[in-house]
């Protein structure tokens, strides 16, 4: 095979498929509204073990020309790449997709696109990096086949596995000084919030099976950052935002699907 010299941040872990009951959607306006999703995900999946580093991030912006704001002092600290808007998110992953030969999982608009390059909302068919969907996200932070039901990606004790408000001086901090959880996944809870693929608003009340609720202009953020309290670093803490708006506790993680022949499973 070719070596590739991938850099330490984009390590990849692989997240074999299964189902769960996702935690607590919130619907718009009237605040919070408990509805239980049951989630199959039929296509086993990578997710970024960390969240992209303002290093890699930087790379991205030097090669591509791209607007960086890079934490002044640090260019090339391990730290999340933060006041990243969605459009720029999806922008690295095509990239990154182009560096290693696949086609890009999005168009200009932000639609997905398959392996043929033609618009889908099937997973199983897209062979670019991507951000996660938001039901991967939950998914791969709760721990896939190996979750032990945490609260907090990897413990019930936050300290252990997040930089909250309470211990973060209100900064974010280089990935992956906190433990892991169940999957090896560090930094879910905490530190950045991440950026999702889609919206689950989008999804319908019951069973979900490979879920792509395609947005409109609202981004889903998942996991809780730096300036949250406990409850807002929570596996199922969500918030959301506009596509162009970008702030410095906002980050993201890619992830890829796993594709078998032809792209079906």
């Amino acid at each position: 095979g070719n070596l590739k010299q991938e850099p330490s941040e984009n390590d990849l872990v692989f997240v074999e498929n299964g189902e769960f009951e996702m935690s607590e959607v919130w619907e718009g306006e009237n605040g919070k509204e408990r509805k239980t999703l049951y989630v199959i995900l039929t296509y086993d999946f990578y997710i970024g073990k960390y969240t992209v580093t303002c290093q890699e991030y930087s790379r991205f912006c030097r090669e591509t020309g791209a607007e960086e704001f890079i934490d002044r002092y640090f260019p090339n600290v391990r730290k999340p790449a933060v006041r990243v808007n969605w459009f720029e998110a999806i922008a690295y992953c095509n990239w990154l997709s182009e560096k290693e030969g696949l086609p890009p999982a999005y168009d200009e608009l932000g639609k997905l696109l398959d392996c043929d390059g033609s618009h889908t909302t099937d997973l199983r068919r897209v062979a670019g990096y991507r951000l996660p969907t938001e039901a991967e996200w939950e998914y791969a932070a709760r721990g896939g086949n190996k979750s032990r039901d945490y609260i907090f990606a990897g413990s019930n004790d936050v300290d252990e596995v997040a930089w909250y408000i309470e211990n973060s001086s209100d900064r974010t901090r280089e990935v992956g000084l906190k433990s892991p959880n169940e999957l090896g996944l560090y930094d879910m809870s905490g530190n950045v919030w991440e950026l999702c693929s889609d919206n689950s608003d989008r999804y319908s009340e019951g069973l979900e099976i490979n879920p792509y609720g395609e947005t409109g202009v609202f981004k889903i953020l998942r996991g809780g950052s730096v300036r949250e309290d406990r409850e807002e670093v929570t596996i199922s803490a969500r918030d959301f935002t506009g596509e162009r708006y970008t702030n410095s506790s906002i980050g993201f993680r890619i992830a890829k699907t796993v594709l078998v022949d032809g792209g079906e499973q």
